[in-house]
């Protein structure tokens, strides 16, 4: 089944008017490698997509937080609010 591409993209566009991807962040392990797929087909164009265990250490949970814009799952709330993270899921 085929995916259709986002009419509407919610990247940002930076003061010099280039496209910022958006780094979304997978931290939901109830979420099967297909799930994970059509999230990143959905997101081509505009997002990368990385996936982590949301059983994580601590260490590497807020290693990828510093990096995401976007967090879908589960996030250690008090990981979660020292981040630049704008849209958890």
């Amino acid at each position: 089944m085929a995916i259709p591409r986002t009419p509407s993209v919610p990247a940002a566009i930076s003061s010099q008017g280039t496209l910022r991807l958006q780094h979304i962040l997978v931290a939901c392990d109830l979420l099967s490698d297909r799930h994970v797929a059509q999230i990143a087909a959905t997101a081509d164009g505009w997002g990368v997509v990385r996936r982590i265990s949301n059983d994580a250490p601590a260490s590497e949970m807020q290693r990828e937080l510093a990096w995401a814009s976007i967090v879908i799952g589960w996030a250690r709330a008090d990981l979660l609010v020292k981040s630049q993270v704008r849209l958890y899921l």
